[in-house]
């Protein structure tokens, strides 16, 4: 991958202490809950929790190395396709929240720069953040 004709290889955080993660922004009142649980668990651990808003600037964020990982608790394939392609192509990797490798049908998303995603999966595996909240009867 590259990014105005330079060579673009990913972040080098290979601790959670130096992570920078990007949480999602849902519009989906069930995917709030899931996301700030996500937020509030790292938030201890890593260097900096931030949102943007953007599934597709968190993916291309990921391969500069701008930022170390993103999660979201509900995602389209859309949403995903070519930031997946971006972020395998720098070595990083991309997953279900809950650790299963990711294919299209994969809705809870983590993408990391690789180094950081075993760990950043714990904490959030931890924190009941893995897919939508169930809706109010």
């Amino acid at each position: 991958a590259f990014l105005n004709g330079e060579p673009i290889t990913g972040g080098m955080e290979d601790t959670l202490s130096e992570a920078v993660i990007a949480a999602g922004s849902p519009p989906s009142s069930q995917n709030i809950g899931p996301s700030l649980r996500g937020v509030c668990a790292l938030m201890p651990v890593c260097r900096s929790v931030r949102m943007f808003g953007s599934a597709a600037l968190h993916f291309a964020w990921i391969a500069c190395g701008r930022i170390t990982a993103y999660f979201e608790p509900d995602l389209n394939s859309w949403d995903v396709c070519a930031g997946a392609v971006l972020v395998g192509e720098v070595g990083g990797e991309l997953s279900g929240l809950d650790g299963s490798a990711y294919t299209l049908a994969t809705r809870a998303i983590l993408a990391s720069n690789g180094k950081t995603h075993k760990s950043i999966l714990e904490v959030l595996q931890g924190a009941d953040c893995l897919g939508p909240d169930e809706e109010d009867a």
